[in-house]
């Protein structure tokens, strides 16, 4: 076994880790329980600049910020489109604090800031 090409390998994979700056879950109820699945989010803002990022999401039926690897970590989701049309939004200081948004289906998009 060459484990030469194994040592690379894994810097880039703690370097992929390392970036996600906070995980989305979505799930198929409207509490929070019944995982479907995540979008990792490596391109928020930092809180107080322009807010350029926007994701167009819809998925599941509810959605929660399921980690936050900053100090704090907070999502803006979207009645529309391209964030557009109104927000409602969730903050998280660490992971599995209970910020559920309950009915996300009605949700199109969303941005985030960490701080």
């Amino acid at each position: 076994m060459h484990t030469g090409s194994l040592i690379p390998l894994a810097a880039l994979l703690a370097y992929a880790d390392a970036a996600k700056q906070l995980q989305i879950n979505y799930y198929g109820d409207r509490w929070c329980s019944s995982y479907q699945g995540q979008v990792d989010v490596s391109w928020a803002d930092q809180m107080g600049h322009s807010g350029g990022n926007c994701y167009n999401f819809q998925y599941g039926t509810s959605v929660n910020i399921a980690s936050c690897n900053e100090g704090y970590c907070m999502c803006e989701f979207f009645g529309s489109t391209n964030c557009a049309n109104g927000y409602s939004s969730v903050v998280s200081g660490h992971s599995g604090d209970g910020n559920c948004i309950h009915d996300s289906q009605s949700y199109r998009s969303f941005r985030c800031y960490v701080y």
